[in-house]
């Protein structure tokens, strides 16, 4: 969108009218993008950080932070009001003593974008893990995908049968990357993730294994 500055006329000492041209002058673009679910700086410029960059430098790049602490700024969030557990989700930035050291973004190794989910990636719990407690109850989280939101998530679990993963079924319509259920039996169990959102899904995420003892 253009802001278009009005014609102004000046009036001479002879009485005539001089008409200075009409100019289109550009609205700055927002540098921070607001949503029900997320607040991002523009992505193609959070891609051109580079570390050891400076606290200026930064500030021409992305604009003024969000919140500005002396360590640390944060340029928003992802959030999920729903959220059984409220693990925060941020954009920061830390700084040694005015340089970039650490980077900082909610959704894991996959770089920062619109468009179709990335792959979610479970970090908990790690591959092979073993429980003994009873009930067996289970907790699953993954890192949130990049992507257009909102994004929901589809669990696929499988259960061990005669050594064998024959047991399955799906949990749709997950609207935050964490999971709480129960397990059927004292034997090997595992899940993947996959992201939904308008324009389509990721493809699953490696099979996580757990197994409960009692």
């Amino acid at each position: 969108m253009r802001r278009i500055q009005q014609k102004e006329t000046k009036i001479t000492k002879g009485g005539g009218a001089v008409a200075k041209s009409s100019q289109l002058l550009p609205r700055s673009k927002p540098r921070l993008v607001r949503t029900k679910h997320l607040i991002h700086p523009n992505y193609a410029a959070w891609r051109q950080l580079r570390l050891q960059m400076s606290k200026q430098e930064v500030r021409e790049l992305l604009g003024p932070p969000r919140v500005e602490c002396v360590h640390h700024w944060e340029y928003g969030f992802l959030r999920f009001p729903r959220q059984l557990f409220r693990i925060p989700y941020c954009f920061l930035l830390y700084f040694d003593p005015d340089r970039l050291v650490i980077v900082e973004h909610p959704f894991g190794s996959t770089t920062p974008r619109e468009g179709k989910p990335s792959v979610p990636v479970i970090y908990y719990p790690q591959p092979e893990s073993f429980y003994s407690h009873y009930p067996r109850y289970f907790d699953i989280r993954w890192s949130p995908s990049a992507g257009t939101y909102p994004i929901s998530y589809e669990l696929h679990f499988q259960h061990e049968f005669d050594q064998r993963f024959l047991g399955s079924y799906i949990v749709k319509d997950v609207a935050y990357p964490h999971f709480v259920g129960t397990h059927p039996g004292a034997q090997r169990g595992r899940v993947r993730v996959r992201a939904v959102n308008s324009l389509g899904k990721s493809r699953w995420s490696e099979f996580s294994t757990f197994a409960f003892t009692v």
